[in-house]
């Protein structure tokens, strides 16, 4: 005959040598390892035309753009983000910015990033990883408007 089998005792668990921290949520390794990545620019969403189209910009402005980008690729997105460049929530934007995103197909998204060119202009994309997809031109800084405190 076989050995007997010692009924199991119900209610222990497996120890381990790292208990896990009570209260915090894990961080996204990938989210941390793309803010060490150089920019990377994408126009497959580009909105030609609309509000904040790029058929609006002068070949003058689109130079001012192209060489500010150029800049930017040379730094990584933790340098890049700050102040004048940051994500802003797709729920402040102004309203003709929610009803384009809907015409082009591109409202699923919560954040869009907004990178200042001078004073009032701004590229918006959407991050994705290291890549920014190119979305508008918004020369008159209407997208996504700043309220000045004590106005």
């Amino acid at each position: 005959m076989g050995k007997k089998s010692r009924p199991q005792k119900l209610g222990k668990t497996p120890k381990s040598k790292h208990a896990p921290s009570v209260g915090k949520n894990a961080r996204s390794v990938v989210a941390e390892n793309y803010d060490l990545e150089k920019p990377r620019w994408l126009l497959s969403v580009v909105d030609l035309r609309g509000p904040f189209g790029w058929e609006q910009i002068s070949s003058k402005e689109l130079s001012r753009v192209v060489k500010y980008l150029m800049k930017l690729e040379s730094m990584t997105w933790a340098e890049i983000k700050g102040k004048r460049h940051h994500t802003v929530q797709v729920e402040g934007c102004c309203r003709k910015a929610k009803n384009r995103l809907i015409e082009i197909k591109q409202d699923d998204i919560s954040e869009l990033f907004s990178i200042g060119i001078g004073g009032k202009p701004r590229v918006f994309g959407i991050r994705a990883g290291e890549c920014l997809k190119i979305l508008w031109w918004d020369p008159e800084h209407k997208v996504y408007p700043s309220i000045k405190p004590n106005t």
